[in-house]
C-alpha cells in the first residue's frame, strides 16, 4: 500500500509512524526488517521526509546499518539515502551517527547495500562539513577501489562521491594522496 505516493501520505497521517519507530528498535529481526522496508516506502513521499524524522527515525536506521542481516541493512541505507534527498535532514543523519557505518557499507558484498551506502554519502557530502567527516572516516580508500571495479553504477557513484567531497579544498590533497586522480582520469576515457 505505501509504495501508492497518495497511500504513503494517508498510512502517515493515520499515525503509523509511532509504532513503526518502535518496531525499527525491536529485538525481532524479522520486524525490523519489515518496518526499515516500510520507512523506504514512506519515505519516498516527499511530504512524509520530514514526519519521519520528526518522529525520531533517523537514530534507528543509523543503528540499523550495523546490522548482520543484510536486507536490513540495504533498507535502512536505503531509507537514509532517501530521507537525505531533502537536505535539511541532511545534518540530521550525519550528527545521528551515520556517516562510519555508511563508509564502512561502502565494501559490502551486497552491491545493492554498498550503493545505497554510496548515494547516502554523496548527499551527505554535499555538507561541507559532512564532507570533511567522510573523509575523515576513511571514505578515501574504499571510493577509490570502487573507482576501479566493474560495475559501471558503482564507478560513477563513488565519482560523484569524490566530487563532492572535492568542493571542500582541505579534502582535495587527501583525494590526491589517497590515488584519486589516474582513476578518475581513466573514467573520462
Amino acid at each position: 500500500l505505501a509504495e501508492i505516493d497518495d497511500n504513503a501520505t494517508k498510512i502517515v497521517s493515520a499515525g503509523a509512524l509511532k509504532p513503526l519507530v518502535r518496531f525499527l528498535e525491536s529485538q525481532d529481526d524479522a520486524l525490523r526488517t519489515r518496518a526499515a522496508e516500510m520507512m523506504v516506502n514512506l519515505a519516498r513521499n516527499d511530504t512524509n521526509k520530514n514526519a519521519i524524522e520528526r518522529e525520531g527515525a533517523v537514530r534507528p536506521l543509523v543503528e540499523l546499518l550495523s546490522s548482520v542481516d543484510v536486507k536490513t541493512t540495504a533498507h535502512a541505507a536505503e531509507a537514509l539515502t532517501i530521507l537525505a534527498g531533502n537536505i535539511n535532514i541532511r545534518t540530521v543523519i550525519a550528527n545521528a551517527g551515520a556517516i562510519t557505518p555508511l563508509v564502512k557499507l561502502l565494501d559490502s558484498r551486497d552491491t545493492s547495500t554498498a550503493t545505497q551506502a554510496a548515494e547516502a554519502l554523496k548527499r551527505l557530502a554535499e555538507i561541507d562539513d559532512n564532507a570533511t567527516k567522510i573523509v575523515s572516516a576513511g571514505a578515501l580508500k574504499p571510493l577509490v577501489r570502487l573507482l576501479g571495479c566493474q560495475d559501471g553504477a558503482s564507478r560513477t557513484r563513488a565519482a560523484e562521491i569524490i566530487v563532492n567531497l572535492a568542493k571542500n579544498d582541505t579534502n582535495k590533497i587527501a583525494i590526491e594522496r589517497a590515488g584519486a586522480v589516474r582513476p578518475l582520469v581513466e573514467l573520462l576515457s
